[in-house]
């Protein structure tokens, strides 16, 4: 009976201590929030001269990816996207090209780029074209639902969208430690 009692605190030190250890390397970038509730029927179309861009403020130092809600209704869209993010004053921070091919209807797809080392509390601008496309290869981007204080309206053309776009910033973690201690703190404040 001593050597199961034994056994069973052992395990579960294992999974509650080590575990987050182990976690924590394998991890390579974290979300700062959540994704924005968002309307299916309030979306505009990117192709073409249609673009959208939006404001938004890092809340976390190293910046290193853009989450964003996409449509590619019936996956006809297989031109390039492009992401472009700039600092206020529009000089170019990051530049990604991706491929429409690999844009499912309605995914959430991350804009990966190498991180922005200082970026907590920055202020930065994002655009999203899709300028080969032609209008049958319309790709979709839908807007929030509420209004958060970090993100600022979209524009889309000449028309202004207070509540933007939902989006999700991803981080580098600063350090493995750090991240173990989000992870028990997060474990424990649950028990």
């Amino acid at each position: 009976m001593k050597k199961l009692i034994i056994l069973t605190t052992s395990f579960v030190f294992l999974l509650v201590f080590i575990l987050p250890f182990a976690a924590a390397f394998l991890i390579k970038i974290i979300p700062a929030n959540d994704q924005p509730s968002y309307d299916i029927n309030n979306k505009r179309g990117i192709f073409g001269i249609n673009e959208v861009s939006q404001q938004f403020t890092s809340q976390e130092d190293n910046l290193t990816a853009i989450g964003l809600s996409l449509g590619n209704p019936n996956l006809k869209n297989k031109k390039e996207i492009i992401f472009y993010l700039t600092d206020t004053n529009g000089n170019e921070v990051r530049k990604v090209i991706i491929s429409g091919a690999n844009v499912q209807d309605g995914d959430l797809i991350k804009f990966n780029f190498d991180p922005i080392s200082v970026s907590k509390n920055v202020t930065y601008i994002f655009r999203l074209s899709s300028s080969s496309a032609g209008p049958e290869e319309t790709l979709t981007v839908p807007f929030s639902t509420i209004k958060t204080s970090w993100i600022g309206p979209a524009n889309y053309g000449e028309e202004v969208i207070e509540n933007g776009l939902p989006i999700v910033t991803y981080h580098k973690p600063a350090s493995h430690l750090l991240v173990v201690r989000q992870i028990l703190t997060s474990w424990l404040s649950r028990i």
